[in-house]
């Protein structure tokens, strides 16, 4: 699993669209969910992986891909700035 880099901060925030046939257009430094679900994705490690987040929550990992299975909503990817 890997996480966000040391102290570094987000740049920005895009809205993510769960989507199974394709990956993030771009790399997703950790991901926040405005409503509470499972969050379904592919890190940037390849490893597949299902976590339950609660309203508010940001999950500090990259990610590539977030499936539309995924039942969180309002989900945010923060772009890396170093």
């Amino acid at each position: 699993m890997s996480s966000i880099i040391g102290s570094s901060i987000a740049r920005g925030a895009a809205t993510i669209t769960p989507n199974s046939g394709a990956n993030l257009p771009l790399k997703a430094y950790g991901v926040y969910a405005g409503g509470a679900g499972a969050l379904h994705y592919v890190g940037d490690d390849g490893v597949e992986d299902t976590v339950t987040l609660v309203a508010g929550q940001t999950w500090p990992v990259a990610v590539v891909k977030v499936f539309a299975d995924s039942t969180a909503t309002d989900l945010k990817g923060f772009r890396l700035y170093i």
